[in-house]
C-alpha cells in the first residue's frame, strides 16, 4: 500500500505547466509541513505533483501561504545532476486536496473574485 496525508502551507508560488500527456497540465510545488523533533519544531517542505484538473483547481482556489491538506501517494526518482552526481528525489503524488483554515477566504476575497460553487470540494 502506498498512501500519504500531509497538511500545511504552501510554500511556493502556483504555476501551472502544460504537458504533452492526456493530463494537459502539471503542478509542482512544495508544503511546509511542520513535526517536533530534538524538543523543538522543524519544518519539512515537501514536493508535491498534481496533474489535470487537480493542478487546475489547485492554483484557481489557493496560492502561496493557504493551508491546504493533501491525500495522494509517495513517488520516487532520480537523475543525474549538472555536476554529474545522482540525485534521488522523493515527491507526494496529489489525488485529493482539501481546503483547510480560514486563511483561503480571506487571501482570495481580496485578490480574486468570490467562488460561490464549491461543490466539487470538500472543506475539512
Amino acid at each position: 500500500m502506498n498512501s500519504v496525508n500531509i497538511m500545511g502551507r504552501i510554500a511556493t508560488d502556483l504555476t501551472l505547466r502544460p504537458v504533452r500527456s492526456s493530463a494537459g497540465v502539471v503542478l509542482n510545488f512544495r508544503v511546509a509541513v511542520d513535526r517536533y523533533a530534538g524538543g523543538g519544531k522543524v519544518t519539512d517542505f515537501i514536493r508535491c505533483t498534481a496533474w489535470g484538473k487537480t493542478a487546475e483547481r489547485i492554483c484557481t482556489y489557493l496560492t502561496k501561504g493557504n493551508m491546504i491538506a493533501i491525500s495522494g501517494s509517495l513517488t520516487t526518482g532520480e537523475y543525474i545532476d549538472r555536476n554529474n552526481i545522482r540525485r534521488f528525489t522523493t515527491d507526494v503524488f496529489v489525488k485529493d486536496f482539501y481546503f483547510t483554515g480560514d486563511k483561503f477566504r480571506r487571501s482570495n476575497e481580496q485578490n480574486s473574485p468570490v467562488y460561490d460553487d464549491l461543490s466539487d470540494f470538500e472543506e475539512v
